[in-house]
């Protein structure tokens, strides 16, 4: 998990694209997700 804070954030994108949102980054609304982030 805690990679995904390491990685840039170009690379985030890139795998968020591929995978399933499972950790989205702050970078993207909360209305895109699948889910509703917990707050």
């Amino acid at each position: 998990m805690s990679s995904i804070t390491i990685i840039p954030r170009s690379y985030a994108s890139t795998t968020s694209s591929n995978l399933p949102n499972i950790n989205i980054p702050p970078m993207r609304p909360a209305y895109l997700n699948p889910k509703p982030a917990p707050r």
